[in-house]
């Protein structure tokens, strides 16, 4: 059997792949407005499914099918490093972007970081109860939005920033830096999307109940989706953050493929079957 050769050029494929998932996430967008939102004659199941804010939607399945395969194209990445002349430095900086990219398609099929955050909300509001709570616990005690934050936050902040000096130097210049650099904002975007959705509505810092301090808009959002202003802005914010977050995976996984094209111009792959 002769062997098969595919040619393909890396920048015009994750041209094609970024397009393919911004009409993903437009298609997600539309279904969460005109089914999950404004959707009455659907049925409950089905307005859940197109639901992007919720953790068992389409939106949910397509992020977690974008982190695993980051972390597939991770740990191909490693596994070419590691059988070519590449210097321990890179191979140790390669493992590291394979498993921490594992454990955020991990967290994102298993929701890890919402199950710590339940634990870390309630040893926050034990704290906030007790007045007489010091040290470390008293003063976390006063963080406003999620626990989980404050589990999360520091890890991944220091991995994005592995990330940019590791990866940047991976992906060489152009667009794939470029990438790299708006990826990592948008998930910075998302953070602090995230931190105001969990403020209580009357704290100061909480932008979406002041975008839903109007009357007008709260009547218009009761007329049309039977809902308050405040709970239109908070679904909408967190379909907005979904969405900006699924962009980012979209871009991180685009400069992987840069990066692993880059690192072995022409792959070879030799199947065993156990055929005689």
């Amino acid at each position: 059997m002769r062997p098969v050769s595919l040619d393909i050029d890396a920048r015009a494929a994750v041209g094609r792949w970024l397009v393919a998932v911004g009409a993903v996430l437009v298609g997600l967008a539309l279904l969460d407005w005109l089914v999950a939102w404004d959707g009455e004659g659907w049925p409950d199941a089905i307005r859940r499914l197109c639901n992007a804010a919720r953790e068992d939607s389409l939106a949910s399945w397509v992020a977690t099918v974008q982190a695993a395969g980051i972390a597939a194209v991770a740990w191909a990445c490693w596994r070419v490093v590691r059988e070519g002349d590449a210097s321990p430095r890179r191979r140790v900086g390669w493992l590291v972007v394979a498993l921490v990219t594992t454990w955020l398609a991990v967290d994102e099929g298993a929701r890890v970081h919402e199950r710590l955050g339940t634990v870390v909300d309630a040893a926050l509001r034990t704290a906030r109860r007790d007045p007489q709570t010091g040290g470390v616990v008293g003063w976390l005690g006063r963080y406003p939005s999620y626990g989980w934050q404050l589990v999360v936050a520091p890890p991944l902040a220091a991995a994005a920033l592995f990330f940019l000096v590791f990866l940047g130097r991976e992906a060489g210049g152009g667009w794939a830096r470029r990438a790299l650099w708006v990826g990592c904002a948008l998930v910075g975007v998302a953070v602090a999307l995230d931190f105001v959705e969990g403020l209580d509505r009357e704290h100061p810092w909480n932008a979406y109940a002041h975008l839903a301090a109007g009357e007008r808009f709260d009547d218009w959002s009761r007329r049309r989706f039977g809902t308050g202003a405040y709970a239109t802005t908070l679904h909408l914010g967190r379909v907005v953050e979904e969405l900006i977050e699924l962009w980012a995976g979209a871009l991180f996984l685009g400069v992987l493929v840069a990066c692993l094209f880059r690192a072995a111009p022409e792959i070879r792959l030799r199947a065993r079957t156990g055929d005689a």
